[in-house]
C-alpha cells in the first residue's frame, strides 16, 4: 500500500452543482477544477437532515470526490470519501466554525481515508426567510455551556447582596438592643 498526502483548498471560486430543498433532507453540491486543465471536476455534496420534533437540523453526511489530478501517480478513477453525521444546530440559524474543524473520512471502494480541514466554515439549511445574509450564527462548540457563566456569576452577585443585607440589619439591630441611637 502506499500512502499520500494532498493539501488543496477548495477554491473561493467554487460553483453550486446542483442541490435540492425538500423535506426531510436538503442537499447541495460543490464543484471546482484541480487545474485548469482538467477534464473532470472535483465535487463536495453537503446533505443537511431536519428533526422536526427538536427543531434541528444537523450535517447528515459529506460525500467528497477527488479527480485523480489531486494526486501524484494516482489512478484513473476518482476517488469516493465519505463522513457521517457531524454537528447540528437549531432552525433558523446559521452554523458557524471559524476555527479549523477536522473530519475522518473513509471510502467504501478503496482501502483509502483522509482528514477534511473546514475553516472559517458558515452554513445554514432549512431557511425560510429571504435576504442574501445568513441567519443568527450559533457557533461551533457553543453549545449551552456558555451560559452557564454569566448565570452563575450573576447568582453569586445575588447571593453577596444578601449576605451584605443580612449583616446590616445584624449590625443594626445589635446597635439599637445596647441603647445606642443615630443621630
Amino acid at each position: 500500500t502506499s500512502l499520500w498526502y494532498v493539501r488543496f483548498n477548495v477554491p473561493a471560486n467554487a460553483s453550486v452543482l446542483n442541490g435540492s430543498c425538500s423535506d426531510p433532507d436538503q442537499w447541495i453540491q460543490i464543484t471546482w477544477k484541480t487545474n485548469e486543465n482538467s477534464m473532470i471536476n472535483n465535487t463536495m455534496t453537503l446533505v443537511y437532515h431536519e428533526n422536526a420534533t427538536t427543531k434541528n437540523y444537523g450535517l447528515k453526511s459529506l460525500n467528497l470526490t477527488l479527480t485523480p489530478d489531486n494526486f501524484v501517480n494516482g489512478s484513473k478513477d476518482p476517488i469516493e470519501l465519505y463522513h457521517g453525521s457531524e454537528w447540528v444546530t437549531p432552525l433558523a440559524t446559521s452554523y458557524r466554525c471559524k476555527s479549523a474543524t477536522q473530519l475522518n473520512l473513509t471510502s467504501e471502494s478503496l482501502s483509502a481515508v483522509a482528514v477534511l480541514t473546514l475553516s472559517r466554515l458558515q452554513e445554514e439549511a432549512y431557511r425560510t426567510t429571504a435576504g442574501s445574509g445568513f441567519s443568527a450564527a450559533r457557533d461551533c462548540g457553543g453549545g449551552d455551556v456558555p451560559d452557564a457563566v454569566p448565570i452563575a456569576v450573576g447568582c453569586a452577585l445575588g447571593g453577596l447582596v444578601v449576605v451584605v443585607l443580612i449583616a446590616y440589619l445584624v449590625g443594626r439591630r445589635y446597635s439599637a438592643s445596647r441603647g445606642y441611637l443615630s443621630m
